[in-house]
């Protein structure tokens, strides 16, 4: 939280990616005033499912969704601008929780709820991508756009999933010029695709400017 407000008070623009476990009524009521958007990783409908997937008890899906609803009361009731939303990583093992969980987080009052494909990192062991065929899930589409409305809004990444059928139109990497990753250590990376590969470390914050 204390990072949060110091860093847009520097007059940088804050949203986070989490898996919302730790994102309590305390810490929401002092970081959603500062943030553009809060965005939870859940890839379950169920405390089973949610278990397996992200390895962990079971009672912690249903952390995450106490953790939802109270951001989205203090959202509202201090009219903060912060957007709060979901994302879904689609898999076989979650496939037939994803309209459960639509109608879950459409009651809780977030304001979007997104499903999207896996995709392979390159520093990454698991391999799932070989095991999975979305032409078999596009049904999904249709079923969640049922529990949309205009304050829910629900991003079925059809055309990222269209994407991995094609092979890429270019031959090296386009985005390096646009962003940068910095880790804990202060070493300033092109990509988090190079983590720990020092031929593509920029510099250190600790011993230079970040415009240097």
């Amino acid at each position: 939280a204390d990072i949060i407000e110091f860093t847009k008070k520097k007059g940088i623009d804050v949203a986070v990616t989490s898996n919302a476990t730790m994102f309590n009524e305390n810490v929401a009521e002092k970081c959603l005033g500062y943030l553009s958007w809060f965005r939870a990783s859940l890839n379950a409908g169920s405390t089973e499912t949610y278990a397996k997937i992200h390895r962990t008890k079971k009672e912690d899906f249903n952390i995450v969704l106490d953790n939802l609803k109270n951001a989205v009361k203090i959202r509202n009731k201090n009219k903060y601008n912060c957007v709060i939303g979901a994302q879904f990583l689609l898999i076989q093992q979650n496939c037939n929780d994803a309209t459960e969980l639509a109608m879950i987080l459409k009651d809780i009052g977030i304001d979007y709820f997104i499903i999207k494909p896996y995709s392979q990192h390159p520093l990454s062991d698991n391999r799932l991508g070989r095991e999975l065929n979305y032409d078999k899930f596009i049904y999904l589409e249709r079923n969640l756009k049922r529990y949309e409305n205009k304050d829910f809004n629900i991003v079925f990444r059809k055309h990222t999933i269209d994407k991995l059928k094609e092979n890429k139109p270019y031959d090296s990497c386009l985005g390096l010029p646009f962003c940068s990753y910095l880790d804990a250590n202060g070493d300033l990376y092109a990509c988090s695709a190079f983590l720990g590969n020092k031929n593509f470390v920029y510099g250190n914050i600790y011993k230079q400017k970040f415009s240097d």
